[in-house]
C-alpha cells in the first residue's frame, strides 16, 4: 500500500481513491514520528482516531506497512 522512503515521508505506491487511507496516515503520522511502532502505538492510534478504523483489512496493512517502515528505518540509523 504505502512505501516509506527512508526520509521521514510515506509516499503513496498504490493508493487513487484511498482518502480514508490517506487520513489515517495523516493522523498516524505524529504518533510514529519520535518512538519504535508496537503494539501500544497501534492501540494509540485507534483510539485517537475513534476507533473509525477499526476491523478495516486496508487500514490493518496500513498500519502494518507504517510499523515496517518505521523499524527497517530505525534499524539504518
Amino acid at each position: 500500500m504505502y512505501h516509506f522512503s527512508g526520509e521521514g515521508t510515506i509516499t503513496p505506491r498504490v493508493a487513487p481513491g484511498k482518502n480514508a487511507l490517506k487520513m489515517l496516515v495523516a493522523q498516524a503520522r505524529p504518533l510514529y514520528a519520535n518512538r519504535h511502532a508496537d503494539g501500544a502505538a497501534r492501540k494509540t492510534i485507534l483510539q485517537k482516531t475513534k476507533g473509525a478504523w477499526a476491523d478495516n483489512p486496508l487500514i490493518d496493512r496500513a498500519l502494518a506497512e507504517l510499523n515496517r517502515g518505521w523499524n527497517e528505518w530505525a534499524e539504518k540509523s
